[in-house]
């Protein structure tokens, strides 16, 4: 846990149009596929063709049912037509998370039409878009650009590295973790970049809360989980003093610098037998367009038996972190609002929105 060595979004929700082969197979449905099929009839006899198969749904159907298919299948056409234009219409302005939202509405198929006409820096920018704009839904256009640029999670943004140095068994135990996030330049818009990270210490097998600082029980989520700084520590960004001033263990990165690094390292250690710890290091953006937007994350931990024994985790980078982080973050930030005397130090500092 951080410092501890020898101590112990409203994301807007685009609704996906149901294809036609989830719809229900009642009449309407039989009327719309039909008359899908008899519009796009083409060639030598297709007006007869045509024909016959309106008159076979009107036998079958009766006029009403026909009139309100073919009324449903034009309406059904008109958004589709409308979301497409809506897309093009951003992705022409450069407003890459208007296009992203756009898309989302589109089915799986026009969503890889509309890609299939972008280029690897379109796709690039409309994928940070989506990211920054619906984080919470945004897989349905996340999921297909990082399979055509053939890049793995979390490396939207930049690249995150994630190094663990050899595990110490014993009383005390410890693990050192080191983070290294190489932004891409084209593509963050923070003025800043910094690490916030939560952890949860729960004893094995039981589930109960493993942490020994009142300050940091008292801003946990329902499952133990808290931003992890200890006691005393006024900043919410992992390794850092204040907000603008990082620590030994924590470097900023910052546009003066395009070509820098955004670090942080640390190496939880304590004297706590049968414990399991997890935690989540999320690469921040810390001021400008992107604060609070989630570029990178890490999941890892470790745990430890009756023997003090230490048996790491893998580490596993991924796009965000768990639901359970933003509401870590949300109980610091109550925290920091609170009472003077339960905050983690007097002047503890607010930490921005994630998304």
């Amino acid at each position: 846990m951080e410092e501890r060595a020898g101590l112990q979004p409203a994301d807007p929700l685009v609704a996906t149009p149901a294809s036609p082969a989830s719809m229900p197979l009642g009449p309407q449905t039989v009327s719309l596929r039909n008359l899908g099929r008899a519009g796009g009839m083409r060639g030598g006899g297709a007006a007869l063709s045509r024909a016959k198969v309106v008159r076979g749904m009107q036998i079958g159907h009766g006029n009403a049912a026909v009139a309100r298919a073919a009324a449903a299948l034009a309406r059904e056409g008109d958004d589709r037509a409308r979301k497409i234009a809506g897309f093009n219409a951003a992705k022409a302005k450069g407003n890459w998370g208007d296009a992203a939202e756009w898309l989302n509405g589109l089915n799986d198929e026009d969503i890889q039409r509309q890609l299939a006409q972008v280029n690897k820096n379109q796709l690039r920018q409309l994928d940070a878009g989506a990211m920054r704009q619906i984080p919470s839904f945004a897989g349905r256009v996340h999921d297909p650009i990082l399979a055509k640029l053939g890049k793995a999670p979390g490396s939207v943004f930049g690249k995150l590295n994630v190094l663990a140095g050899s595990p110490q068994s014993g009383n005390p135990y410890a693990l050192e973790m080191q983070f290294n996030f190489a932004p891409d330049a084209d593509i963050v818009r923070a003025t800043a970049i910094a690490y916030v990270q939560t952890v949860r210490l729960v004893h094995t097998g039981t589930n109960d809360d493993a942490d020994w600082q009142k300050e940091s029980k008292a801003r946990q989520t329902d499952d133990h989980t808290a931003v992890d700084r200890s006691t005393g520590g006024q900043s919410g960004y992992a390794g850092y003093q204040t907000d603008a001033q990082p620590g030994p263990n924590a470097t900023e990165w910052n546009p003066s610098a395009p070509d820098g690094f955004a670090t942080y390292t640390d190496r939880p250690s304590a004297s706590v037998p049968s414990t399991d710890w997890s935690f989540e290091t999320a690469v921040v953006g810390k001021g400008g367009a992107d604060e609070g937007v989630i570029y990178s994350s890490c999941a890892w931990g470790f745990m430890v038996d009756e023997n003090f024994v230490l048996t790491p985790k893998a580490p596993k980078i991924s796009d965000k972190p768990s639901g359970t982080f933003g509401a870590a973050v949300d109980k610091w930030n109550q925290q920091a609002a609170g009472p003077v005397d339960q905050r983690n130090a007097p002047n503890q500092e607010k930490l921005p929105q994630v998304r």
